[in-house]
């Protein structure tokens, strides 16, 4: 845990993962390696787990195994460190099959930009006169998607995981 760490494919970083004066502190995040993602258990309706961990060993996947079995998880999502081999070596001696690559962008948007006013677009906070167009660009998100390349989802169940997940992401539910 290096909370003031920078980087994500090492560490656990940022405030999230402060120590000190941090009453959302998930410890158990930390502690268990694994945890179930109940949005997306309820959703698909089978219990979806995601490895915390950003490196794995044969000690770690030992631990995973048990959890899988003792919480009969049926999906379980792991963000591998791409650049440490021992890691990418035990995700793959244990049948885990590569669906996506997670890119991050960052922009400080303290500064002010010039912006083109001839351009048709606008930047701001979505509220619910937006949800309808919004969730019209859901539609093929999926193609992108993990659930996609995982193989083992429904393209309608796809869709509407990602239809109701900006309704949820706008409303802040």
């Amino acid at each position: 845990i290096d909370y003031k760490s920078k980087d994500v494919t090492k560490y656990f970083c940022g405030q999230s993962f402060s120590l000190a004066g941090n009453p959302d502190f998930d410890f158990e995040e930390v502690t268990d390696l694994i945890y179930i993602m109940k949005w997306d258990s309820d959703f698909f309706e089978f219990p979806v787990a995601f490895i915390s961990s950003k490196y794995l060993s044969d000690t770690i996947q030992n631990h995973i195994d048990f959890f899988v079995q003792r919480n009969k998880v049926r999906l379980l999502e792991y963000l591998c460190n791409c650049h440490d081999d021992l890691s990418v070596k035990v995700a793959e001696k244990n049948n885990f099959h590569f669906t996506d690559i997670r890119i991050t962008f960052d922009l400080n948007i303290a500064t002010d930009y010039e912006i083109n006013k001839s351009l048709s677009f606008a930047f701001g906070l979505a509220n619910n006169s937006h949800l309808l167009e919004l969730k019209e660009l859901t539609k093929y998100m999926y193609k992108d998607s993990r659930y996609f390349f995982d193989g083992n989802f429904p393209i309608e169940k796809i869709n509407d995981f990602y239809s109701q997940w900006i309704e949820k992401a706008v409303l802040g539910t």
